[in-house]
């Protein structure tokens, strides 16, 4: 929206909004330019500098109004089922003792996670209130994942407990 620029620049512009809270690679960048150009929504420029061709994209007048209709639409599809973590727990369903395992290793990763993210938001100050909020938001999702493993841990537990009575 701000000027034209090259995939490598929009990685870094979106990474200073982001921060590191969502991670992005240069395929990705690359494909979604693609499909909006197709769709009409970025054109791109060719020129040669250094090294190899590189394309600069600039956003169209459909594109501007296609990123305006977006920013006013809430999300309406959360995908917070897909996550790795989750298949893990599906392929050790049988094995309760790696299960409890794993969501102790779980925990320990989003304590540390959530400290880390405690750290920066201290040292970060009042700075940009979006970055501000992005990082609550990760807090929170840490709290709540936690809250969650802490959840499943005792229903395994209590279904361990019940299949040992079972065999009585």
């Amino acid at each position: 929206m701000e000027q034209p620029r090259h995939g490598y620049e929009l990685k870094q512009a979106f990474e200073e909004k982001a921060g590191t809270f969502w991670e992005l690679n240069y395929g990705q960048i690359y494909s979604t330019l693609d499909r909006l150009n197709r769709a009409g929504m970025v054109e791109w420029e060719s020129y040669l500098g250094e090294g190899p061709e590189r394309k600069t994209y600039r956003i169209t007048k459909k594109g501007k109004e296609e990123f305006h209709r977006w920013l006013k639409e809430p999300v309406s599809k959360r995908k917070p089922l897909r996550d790795e973590f989750f298949l893990k727990l599906a392929w050790q369903s049988e094995d309760s003792e790696s299960l409890l395992e794993l969501i102790r290793e779980q925990k320990r990763m989003y304590l540390q996670k959530m400290s880390e993210l405690t750290q920066q938001k201290l040292s970060f100050g009042k700075g940009d209130m979006m970055t501000d909020l992005l990082m609550d938001a990760a807090l929170f999702h840490a709290e709540a994942d936690i809250r969650w493993l802490d959840h499943a841990e005792g229903k395994i537990k209590a279904w361990i407990g019940g299949r040992a009575g079972d065999k009585d």
